[in-house]
């Protein structure tokens, strides 16, 4: 018989890699959450992009675990409009827009 607990279940059921998730909420005023799915322990990279194609914001979190991850952004400096959002991770980069209202 193989006995397993609720991680060993949440880490049966992850995807072979990263998976970009919902953006909540949306529209944005104060603080998005990003939600994304790792396969296994891997550096994540968020990078925020304005609608001109500036870097507005990048931040690195090292060694974050394998399974469901809710990542939390400030966004209350940036002024109102259309954004790209980049996760990076070892195994997976996607884009994403989001809009920040006032």
């Amino acid at each position: 018989m193989i006995v397993y607990t609720l991680s060993d279940e949440l880490l049966l059921s992850l995807p072979d890699r990263a998976v970009l998730g919902a953006l909540n909420p949306h529209p944005a005023s104060n603080k998005v959450t990003i939600v994304t799915t790792l396969p296994s322990r891997e550096s994540v990279n968020v990078r925020i992009f304005n609608s001109t194609g500036s870097l507005v914001s990048n931040q690195s979190l090292d060694a974050t675990e394998a399974g469901i991850r809710h990542l939390s952004f400030d966004v209350t400096d940036l002024p109102a409009g259309m954004y790209n959002r980049e996760v990076q991770h070892s195994s997976a980069k996607a884009r994403r827009l989001f809009l920040v209202a006032r």
